[in-house]
């Protein structure tokens, strides 16, 4: 059971007289990753298998990290980038779900300022680095109170790169 990627963990126990009991723990993919194939990664950085199903999971991909190509299935992806790419997405979940859905691609930018793209229209947000709560937070209260209007096709781009501020740039009228 150990060796199937998408198992966390299984423990055995015999209830006697003439039962076993199983208990498995599954890994929840967290994000998709294209490693020459499109895989799946759990919170953990361990690399899951596509699979096709008939519900398709609405995955956030991970783009932007060079030297992972080769990593393999079943195996853990030991890379500080991955690690702050699935950091980002968990920060999310915690805010609220609908954060979490928000979030289309979270390119890592090969090491520079990390960049977003949102679900609805693929707004790109420059989120930067560091302190990923608070801006999270910051740009759901901007999304819910500004964008879901009227106006949402005039928004070109959100950057969260400063301290204490939403930066947005909107298309002008011409």
């Amino acid at each position: 059971l150990l060796r199937e990627p998408f198992i966390r963990s299984a423990c055995v126990n015999r209830r006697y007289p003439d039962a076993i009991m199983i208990r498995i723990e599954e890994r929840v993919p967290i994000a998709s990753i294209n490693l020459k194939q499109l895989r799946y990664l759990d919170d953990e950085g361990m690399v899951l298998p596509f699979i096709e199903t008939a519900v398709k999971l609405d995955l956030p991909i991970i783009n932007g990290i060079r030297g992972i190509e080769n990593c393999e299935t079943g195996k853990r992806i030991e890379n500080r980038e991955i690690s702050e790419a699935i950091n980002i997405l968990q920060t999310a979940l915690k805010i609220d779900s609908s954060m979490y859905r928000f979030i289309s691609e979270v390119n890592m930018k090969n090491g520079d300022d990390i960049l977003l793209y949102s679900t609805e229209s693929g707004i790109p947000v420059m989120l930067g680095r560091g302190n990923y709560a608070k801006k999270l937070l910051m740009l759901q209260t901007f999304w819910n109170n500004y964008v879901r209007s009227p106006n949402t096709n005039r928004l070109m781009q959100i950057d969260l790169r400063f301290n204490d501020q939403l930066v947005v740039k909107w298309e002008t009228e011409g």
